[in-house]
This record gives C-alpha cells, structure tokens and sequence, in this order.
C-alpha cells in the first residue's frame, strides 16, 4: 500500500490585479511541501530548529525581516533542504495575462487556483491529508470545502483537505517560506539577483511548476535519457557557466543568461516567453524593452551559446538534447533555404542570357556561387 503523504500549502502574493499600485506583487505563486508519514516526525524538527536558528523561535515568516538579508534565507532554505526528504510543488500565476472578468474577484481567484493546484498534487497521490494556510473567513472556507468537491472527482477530500491556522499546524509555515522564497524568483515586481541560488538550493526538491497562462513545452521523445542527451546537457551547461564567470556581471546578457539557465534547471523542456523574461531583467535593468531582450539573445548566439527556440512557438531555452541542437539548426534553415532557392532561381534565369554574364564568377559572388550550387543538390 502507498505511503500516507502530508501536505502544506501557502501562497506568495494577493488577488489584487491592480499591478500599478506600489508593492503590489506581480505574480501569484502557490506552492506546497509534500511529506511522507515516515519523514513526519523529522519535519516537526526541522521546522522547530529554523525557527529557532533563523527566526529567534517565532513563527516562521517568508516575509520576516529575520530573513530579509538573502544570505540568512538561502542558509534557512539550505538546512531544510539538507535535513528533510520532502517535495515542492509550485502554481505560478502571471496576473498580467488574466483577462477574466470572474477571476477579478478575489474568493473566485483564490477557489479557481486552489483548485488547479489540488488537481496537480492529488494526482500523484492516492493516500493524503493537505493543509493549507486559512484565507478570508470561517464563511469562506466551507465555500472552498464545497467548491472542490463539487469539481474535483476525489471523494475523500473533504475529509482529507483542510484550511487552518499555521499557529495550529507549524508546518504550513514550511511552505509559507518555500512560498516566499521561489516569489522572489517567478514575480517579476519581486526578482532578486539570488534567484538562481535560490533555486539552486531547492531544485532538487522542485517538481515542475505549473504556470498559468500555460507556457508551452517542448515535448520529449522519449522516457529514458541516452548517453548523447547527457553530453549535450554537460557541454551546454558547462559553457553557460563559463560565460557568466567570464564576462562582466554589469552585462545584461550575462543577467538574461542567469535566467534562462535556473528556468532551464526548473524543467529543461518548458520556453520561456520574452516578456516573462522582460519582467524579471526588468528589476535589474529598468525600461529594458522586447527588442533590447531580442537582441540579446541574438548576441548569446553570436557568441555561441545554444539559446533555442521552437518553430510556431514563442519563447526561448537553453539546448538539452540531441532534438534540441536539431531545432537549433532547422530554425535558420527555415529562413535560408527560400534565400538560396530565390537567388538560385535568380541566377539560372541570367544565364540565359545572350550576352556573357561573369557576374556569378566574380571574387564578391564566389561564396554566394557555392551555397547555390550545394542547395541545388538538396
């Protein structure tokens, strides 16, 4: 029989949509901890001895000042990645691209979310209790009970899902620090620079987040992963970090590839769109625009970093696989086999000419010549 599993919920972020208002949060990232029954016990520990440690033995805040300093918060979120077999499951919702009228409201927000982000667990689950942080009213809550049952096809949820106060249940605040923390990597208004060490401490216990609108993904081809996969990812890897420790970490290129490189670490198969990433530069380098980041990347290219796109699709990543390199080149194809074949149809039409015609044998033409004479032959 499967394990019993708990598991704590919290959200970073409000309902509100006025995304001009100062502070207001740019995102909504909903994540959850997942603990096995027999990890329980050790994770009352845990919680117990970050609260302690880093939160002079209060309750633990993702907002509190006692970790507002990155360094302390990355050592918190290191002890409990270290001390704790546990799971992270993340909802990310970009509130800039919801044009729902029902979805202004925030008990309607709140029920549509909680819904998609128990779908998500449950569904690797058979054997739960959930547990997340209560919101709004006594009134409301049984609302939630109602709504979730109603739409969710899990008879026992009722039962198995509950609303309460952290105070009563200390490992939702778990959650509200792992919450927290990943805000400051998906909100845009909430970027940090450390957000890669945030995620480089946490992505061993990341599933991949689910992201609404919902952000395309590459699909994979096959379950196992072969030798030359692997190799792909080590060389592309190794040359991205070769290049952020290389190059100035003023340039904003080196900033745009730190981003695509934690996504990239997050799910390897999921593009990421040029204004999500114009969000986060954007923290970093004010009025940056769509074609600045554009041009970036073209740069990255230039410089020989596989920054990959897929055709039909907007958004970019890093290459992981043999697939991967395969779009690479077939994207450029694209554009320069109809050049070739115009310039082909070009150049047969002028040899057909009476007068001699030594234009296509001159030094400036030689390697326009050759590319036609090789595309003649596909």
């Amino acid at each position: 029989m499967e394990e019993k599993v708990y598991i704590y919920g919290d959200e970073f972020g409000t309902s509100s949509m006025n995304l001009q208002a100062r502070n207001e949060v740019s995102h909504f990232v909903y994540s959850a901890i997942v603990v096995s029954e027999s990890n329980l016990n050790k994770a009352y520990e845990v919680r117990d001895y970050i609260s302690k440690n880093f939160f002079q033995g209060q309750k633990i805040r993702s907002k509190s000042r006692a970790v507002k300093k990155i360094d302390k918060r990355l050592k918190a979120l290191q002890y409990l990645s270290n001390n704790l077999d546990f799971k992270i499951y993340t909802v990310v919702v970009d509130k800039s691209k919801i044009d729902s009228a029902g979805l202004q409201i925030k008990e309607v927000f709140y029920k549509y979310f909680q819904k998609i982000f128990a779908s998500n667990i449950i569904s690797d689950y058979q054997n739960f209790e959930i547990y997340v942080d209560e919101l709004i009213s006594e009134e409301y809550k049984q609302e939630m009970y109602s709504y979730l049952n109603k739409n969710l096809s899990i008879q026992s949820l009722f039962s198995n899902y509950k609303m309460v106060d952290d105070k009563n249940e200390v490992l939702v605040q778990l959650a509200d620090l792992v919450a927290g923390s990943l805000g400051r990597v998906f909100a845009h208004s909430h970027y940090v620079k450390e957000a890669s060490d945030i995620v480089d401490v946490l992505i061993s216990k990341m599933t991949p987040p689910e992201y609404f609108p919902y952000r395309y993904q590459l699909p994979t081809t096959s379950k196992s992963t072969n030798s030359s996969s692997i190799l792909v990812t080590r060389f592309v890897i190794n040359d991205v970090i070769l290049y952020i420790n290389q190059n100035s970490k003023l340039d904003p290129k080196v900033d745009l590839l730190k981003f695509l490189y934690f996504c990239f670490r997050i799910n390897p198969n999921q593009l990421v769109d040029v204004h999500s990433i114009q969000g986060s530069l954007s923290r970093l380098h004010k009025n940056i625009t769509v074609e600045q980041i554009r041009t970036l990347i073209r740069d990255l290219r230039y410089d020989g970093i596989l920054v990959v796109t897929a055709a039909g699709r907007s958004g970019y990543k890093l290459a992981k696989d043999e697939n991967d390199i395969s779009a690479y080149f077939n994207h450029y194809l694209n554009y320069v086999k109809p050049m070739l074949r115009k310039m082909e149809v070009a150049s047969n039409k002028l040899k057909k000419l009476d007068v001699d015609n030594h234009l296509m044998d001159s030094q400036e033409f030689l390697l326009l010549k050759q590319l036609i004479n090789v595309n003649e032959k596909f």
